[in-house]
């Protein structure tokens, strides 16, 4: 619903630090009705910056453990992979920016892995923003 997270023992609003890895402990949040959470990570290098999303629905249950890592990166390509003890998990990639087409990652020449796999390589070179 937009409503910021906050602590169960204190509603103070929960705030992330700045490092590669951060643990969230769900138990501890106090949810509204929406049982939906958003994360967004900014990444900056000097006066550019990117941000992603990532829309968490929570259910009844065990949370599965998820995770992306990045596998290679260099001028022309980059690799992530994602992870989650869950049995049944899916993946579904996206990427987002100026000059980025909607659909870019069906494209075989930008990604080969396409958007639903547990692994995604992007070609650089063949993102028309970049090229």
């Amino acid at each position: 619903d937009g409503s910021p997270c906050r602590l169960r023992a204190t509603n103070e609003v929960v705030v992330l630090g700045s490092s590669e890895v951060l643990s969230v402990n769900l138990a501890a949040l106090s949810l509204s009705n929406d049982p939906t959470v958003s994360f967004t990570v900014t990444v900056q290098k000097e006066e550019r910056f990117r941000e992603a999303t990532v829309v968490l629905k929570l259910e009844d249950g065990p949370v599965a453990q998820v995770s992306v890592d990045q596998l290679s990166i260099s001028a022309t390509r980059v690799a992530f992979a994602g992870a989650s003890d869950a049995e049944d998990a899916t993946f579904l990639w996206d990427i987002q920016g100026a000059g980025i087409e909607a659909e870019v990652l069906s494209d075989k020449a930008f990604s080969p892995t396409g958007d639903a796999a547990a692994t995604l390589v992007v070609n650089l070179r063949s993102l028309p923003a970049l090229a």
